[in-house]
This record gives C-alpha cells, structure tokens and sequence, in this order.
C-alpha cells in the first residue's frame, strides 16, 4: 500500500548493513519511540523483511523503498566490480531490469 504521510522526524537510530536485529534492539528501539510519544516507526524495505512477523510495533510502520539508478554509469560500475572481483560472480538480466 502506497500513502501520503506528512510528520517530523524526531529521532535517529543506526545499525550496521545487514544487521540481524534482536529482541533487546526492538525492546531499545520500542522504548525509545514511547519516549518520545512518536506515531510512526520508519525503516527502509530491507529491515522491514527482517523484523516482519518477528516483532510487533504499537505504532504504525511507514517502510521506505530505496532505489539506486546508476544511470549511464552502470556499465562502468559492472567493469569496476569485474576488474575487482573477477569474472563469473555476477549475472544481468537479460530483459533489462
């Protein structure tokens, strides 16, 4: 479901790339929002799969999709990660996505 949400942010937290989150993180993350008598939790599409079903919030959760265009410098980047990495590790589509 796609809304318009309107609000100020209040706080931030940050944890690492691929963080598995445990249950004293939501318990600090949970204390924090009632702290600050917040009535959205944001976090980004990729947290939101690893605390789904696993945590339950008080509050509404607003999930950000995060999407990265390399535009016309996507092909330097695949010969960049090529040249680093070698060849064979990744795959294109081939229907363009």
């Amino acid at each position: 479901m796609t809304a318009d949400i309107s609000g100020r942010l209040v706080d931030f937290l940050e944890f690492p790339d691929h963080y598995y989150y445990t249950k004293s993180d939501w318990h600090r993350i949970l204390r924090q929002a009632k702290e600050l008598s917040v009535d959205y939790l944001v976090t980004t599409q990729k947290d939101y799969a690893r605390l789904q079903g696993r945590m339950e919030a008080p509050v509404d959760m607003v999930v950000i999709g995060i999407q990265m265009d390399f535009g016309p410098d996507l092909d330097a980047l695949w010969g960049f990660i090529r040249k680093t990495l070698g060849y064979g590790l990744f795959a294109r589509k081939t229907d363009g996505s």
